[in-house]
């Protein structure tokens, strides 16, 4: 496998990088991509002898089934302390500050 092309600017941007893309720093973090691609692909081609590969599998059939036991009552008086016990409600609604602004 050959080492792709990489673009250090373009990495730059993608992680928001605030600071000026100089020739140095180009220069530097493609030589450092490049070693550690090499590396990734050394691994990647790598023969393991004598282990053990750990997959999860299941079948659909061994699951259990998924039915809620619905207790009305119990749902209730969660939901009521839930609302009671909020910093701000309204009309049995939960109001949260807002995210964007």
């Amino acid at each position: 496998m050959t080492t792709p092309s990489i673009s250090v600017e373009k990495i730059a941007k993608l992680a928001r990088l605030h600071q000026s893309v100089t020739p140095e720093y180009v220069a530097k973090y493609h030589t450092e991509l490049s070693t550690i691609l090499e590396y990734v692909d050394q691994l990647s081609s790598a023969v393991f002898k004598n282990t053990i590969v750990n997959e999860r599998t299941t079948t659909i059939g061994a699951l259990r089934s998924d039915t809620p036991a619905v207790d009305q009552a119990r749902t209730e008086r969660i939901r009521t302390a839930i609302i009671k016990n909020f910093p701000h409600s309204s009309n049995s609604l939960l109001i949260l500050p807002g995210i964007f602004e």
